[in-house]
C-alpha cells in the first residue's frame, strides 16, 4: 500500500492517484451482482478534477436491493485511502437508478421524471459524466438523456420553483422556531436558508452548483457579475462568515477542519484557481458547519460553529435575510 509522506507527496502525483482510485472503485462495484452499469459523475467525470475531488459513481441496478451491497465496499475503499495519508470520498450508492427507471425516464416528459428525488439529483450529478462500466448501454443512455434535458427551460423552471418553495417553507419554519424560542432549531434553519438561496440563484442564472465544497466562493463571483455582490455579503454575514469572523472561527476550529483548509487552499492554488485564504476558509467552514448542525439540537455550541445564543440576533439575521429575498430575488416571504 502506497503511503504519502506528507501533503506535498500526494499533491505531486494527485492526478494519477485520483484516476487510479476511480478505476479501483469502478472495478470493485462492477463485480457486485445486480450492478449493470456505472456513471462516473462529479468533477472527475466532467474532467474538472482537483486534488480534493470525490469519486462520484452512480450505479444502474437490476433491482433497488442490489444497492445494499455497495456500502461495505465504499467503506473499505474510503478507509484504505485514508490510511494512505490523503482521504478521497467515495460517493457511490447515495444516488442510483434501476434499469426500469431508466426506461420510464427516457420514455416520458423530463419534468415528470424529476418527481423521483434520486433522478432529480442524478440529472445534476451526471452532467458531463462518463460511462466506465456499461455492458448493456444503459449508462450511456442515461448520460444522453441528461445532456438533452438538463437545461431545457421547463426543467430549469421546475428546479427553480422547487427551491423557491423550499425557501418559503424554511422561512415559515424559522418564524415558528423563533416564536417558540427554539434557538437550536432556529440556528440550523438560519444556516440552511442561505445555502438554498445560493442554489436557487445559481439555477436561475443558468449555472450549476458544481463542487459544493467551493460553492460559496463561486457564488460570490457569480453574484458580483450580476451586480448582486451585496446579496453574497449578506448571506455570509447571516451565517457569521464575514472575513473577520472567518478568521476567528478557523482559529478555534478542531484540527481536522484546519487540516482540510490547509489542503483545500493548497489544492486550489495548485490548479490555478483565483482564491484567497479567507475565501477558502469560509468555504471549508460552510461545509463542516452543515454536518455539525445535523448533530446538535441546541447549546452548548462549539465556538468555531459561529452559532448565535441570543434570540434577538437570530431575529435580526432573519429580518436581513427576508429583506434580501424580497428585494433581490422577488420572493413572496
Amino acid at each position: 500500500m502506497k503511503v504519502f509522506i506528507n501533503d506535498h507527496d500526494y499533491l505531486s502525483q494527485w492526478k494519477d492517484i485520483l484516476a487510479s482510485r476511480a478505476e479501483e472503485a469502478v472495478q470493485a462495484l462492477s463485480e457486485i451482482d445486480g450492478v449493470e452499469g456505472l456513471i462516473l459523475g462529479g468533477s472527475i467525470g466532467r474532467g474538472e478534477t482537483w486534488p480534493l475531488s470525490d469519486v462520484d459513481l452512480i450505479p444502474i441496478l437490476s433491482t433497488p436491493e442490489a444497492n445494499a451491497c455497495i456500502g461495505p465496499i465504499r467503506s473499505r475503499l474510503a478507509e484504505q485511502w485514508e490510511r494512505e495519508g490523503w482521504s478521497t470520498t467515495l460517493d457511490a450508492g447515495t444516488l442510483y437508478v434501476t434499469r426500469q427507471e431508466v426506461e420510464q425516464a427516457l420514455s416520458g416528459p423530463a419534468v415528470e421524471a424529476l418527481a423521483e428525488t434520486r433522478l432529480y439529483h442524478i440529472l445534476d450529478k451526471g452532467v458531463g459524466g462518463q460511462a466506465p462500466y456499461d455492458p448493456y448501454g444503459d449508462a450511456e443512455r442515461v448520460l444522453g438523456w441528461i445532456r438533452s434535458v438538463r437545461f431545457l427551460p421547463e426543467v430549469v423552471t421546475y428546479r427553480v420553483n422547487q427551491q423557491r418553495d423550499r425557501i418559503a417553507v424554511l422561512f415559515a419554519q424559522l418564524d415558528h422556531e423563533l416564536a417558540a424560542e427554539k434557538l437550536g432549531e432556529a440556528n440550523r434553519t438560519l444556516y440552511t436558508l442561505p445555502e438554498v438561496i445560493r442554489t436557487f440563484c445559481m439555477e436561475g442564472w443558468g449555472l450549476r452548483d458544481v463542487s459544493w465544497t467551493r460553492l460559496g466562493t463561486r457564488f460570490e463571483r457569480a453574484a458580483a457579475e450580476k451586480g448582486l455582490a451585496k446579496l453574497a455579503d449578506d448571506l455570509n454575514e447571516i451565517a457569521n462568515l464575514s472575513d473577520a469572523r472567518v478568521r476567528e472561527r478557523m482559529e478555534a476550529a478542531p484540527g481536522q477542519i484546519r487540516q482540510r483548509h490547509a489542503r483545500s487552499y493548497a489544492s486550489r492554488l495548485l490548479i490555478g484557481e483565483p482564491v484567497t485564504q479567507v475565501q477558502d476558509a469560509r468555504d471549508v467552514l460552510r461545509v463542516f458547519a452543515k454536518y455539525e448542525y445535523r448533530k446538535l439540537d441546541g447549546p452548548p455550541y462549539p465556538e468555531w460553529l459561529g452559532a448565535e445564543t441570543e434570540a434577538s440576533r437570530l431575529r435580526s439575521g432573519a429580518d436581513l435575510l427576508r429583506s434580501a429575498c424580497r428585494e433581490l430575488l422577488s420572493l413572496s416571504v
